[in-house]
């Protein structure tokens, strides 16, 4: 049985309070959400805490705002299941609905966050096993040791970023506010990756995300999110598509498009020669075809989870022509898988 290692537990009633206990606790402070994957990896030794900042009474970090003709506002302590079950979410916002709609099982839906899936730290084989399994095998670059047993020779950590909804908001053009010890600060989603598998987020000590702007679609996106994992739920994404179509009136010409991917990398990847293949183009098969094979040229899976590399970055190609085609009504072809 795994027991939890002892540390302070605090639930302040305010933003700038949860932002000092973080950066006084220098780098030994987690602000806690739903704790699905948080107390997880406490229990495991893999993040051994000081302090744990509760969001429970952070009223300002909880809801769902919409505002006609500007965009959505979420909070980070906002419950997953409030993001698919918001009529205003699934009607202008669908792509955010349906991502969060498949976040592991529905227990987790009920207890995780918007931020803390955002923030959902980067996972690996050698990394997310109990202490006594990783000291065994020996410490790798994320746990503080001087090797990688994925890409062995290499400098850098590989562990995969496996959110559902960074890909989903991405595509929106999402942007946060993110509150610290110098004040507000705002930044496009995209820009809360850093890309390193070892330290995965741009946040500076003590920040934390306050709120996620979505802005109002001026236009009307026909959209997918495409997931590939193991088991049909409670599994994190093998890989996964979030995708967006503007279509002209004749319902096969691509006028824009956005597809973005994870569970693939270090973090969530604009699939921007996808993107390019689409613009502008009838979509034929010919064209869906090729879509697909830029997005997996650029996934770079790496050996980090039970699947083999080759098949997840296979299964993005997949996921890719099977949610375009599923955005112009045609029939599923036989599973890659």
């Amino acid at each position: 049985m795994l027991v939890m290692p002892k540390f302070e537990y605090v639930a302040p009633a305010d933003v700038r309070e949860a932002s000092r206990l973080l950066l006084e606790a220098d780098g030994k402070g987690f602000l806690l959400g739903g704790g699905t994957d948080l107390l997880v990896s406490v229990k495991q030794r893999v993040i051994v805490p000081s302090l744990v900042v509760s969001s429970r009474r952070l009223d300002e970090l909880k809801g769902i705002r919409h505002v006609e003709g500007e965009g959505l506002y979420v909070g980070p302590a906002t419950r997953l299941h409030q993001l698919y079950e918001s009529p205003v979410v699934r009607a202008t916002y669908p792509l955010i609905a349906l991502a969060a709609s498949v976040v592991g099982g529905n227990l987790h839906q009920h207890m995780g966050t918007v931020g803390g899936n955002l923030c959902l730290d980067t996972r690996c084989w050698y990394y997310n096993q109990t202490k006594f399994w990783r000291e065994s095998y020996g410490l790798c670059f994320k746990q503080g040791g001087d090797a990688c047993y994925v890409a062995r020779g290499g400098q850098l950590c590989v562990a995969a970023y496996q959110g559902d909804t960074a890909a989903a908001f991405a595509a929106m053009q999402a942007r946060l506010t993110i509150a610290g010890p110098r004040g507000d600060r705002q930044a496009p989603l995209t820009d809360l990756y850093s890309g390193d598998g070892k330290t995965p987020f741009t946040l500076r000590p003590g920040e934390i995300i306050a709120q996620v702007f979505v802005p109002e679609p001026t236009q009307p996106w026909k959209v997918f999110y495409k997931k590939y994992r193991q088991r049909g739920t409670i599994d994190f994404p093998l890989a996964a598509v979030a995708g967006a179509l503007l279509l002209a009136a004749d319902g096969r010409r691509c006028l824009d498009a956005r597809v973005v991917l994870t569970g693939v990398h270090t973090q969530p990847v604009v699939a921007e020669r996808a993107i390019a293949i689409l613009k502008g183009n009838e979509l034929t098969e010919e064209i869906i075809q090729e879509a697909g094979a830029a997005a997996a040229k650029q996934a770079h899976p790496a050996k980090t989870t039970h699947d083999t590399p080759q098949h997840r970055k296979r299964m993005i190609a997949v996921l890719v022509q099977e949610g375009i085609r599923e955005v112009l009504g045609q029939p599923a072809s036989p599973s890659a898988a």
